[in-house]
């Protein structure tokens, strides 16, 4: 769990979170490096082989042997893979009252009490210095 706060802090977001002027807090979920939802969860298509070429070229280039860079390349794209199935697709994301629901810290650790969500939050926000107005 702190190994993901941390991970959100220095390197972004797993999943979509702001802060606007309201001072609430919206978590949503994440973009995918491919755009479309679709380029995953669809048979093998051209952007997504192209997609698992540049991973697997990147990790080449930062010097992983290239039978790891090739196997690495394929869980990233897996992992990913696995995240486009548990979102939503953009065609139903148009109704903003219906995607949302307020909720406390209190009501957060109650609904999924087995996420730290105040360990969370310390980790993602913990280099804000200014207080929000």
């Amino acid at each position: 769990m702190n190994r993901l706060g941390v991970y959100y802090a220095s390197y972004g977001p797993f999943v979509m979170g702001f802060i606007p002027a309201g001072g609430q807090c919206n978590i949503d979920q994440p973009a995918l490096n491919l755009f479309a939802r679709d380029f995953y969860v669809l048979a093998e298509n051209e952007e997504r082989l192209a997609y698992l070429q540049l991973i697997r070229d990147v990790l080449v280039l930062l010097h992983a042997p290239s039978e790891s860079a090739t196997f690495d390349a394929e869980e990233i794209i897996e992992f990913e893979t696995a995240l486009a199935n548990i979102t939503m697709a953009d065609d139903q994301r148009h109704d903003i009252a219906e995607l949302y629901t307020k909720m406390t810290l209190g009501q957060m650790k109650e609904q999924l009490p087995n996420f730290d969500w105040q360990l969370f939050f310390n980790e993602v926000f913990r280099d804000i210095t200014s207080k929000l107005r």
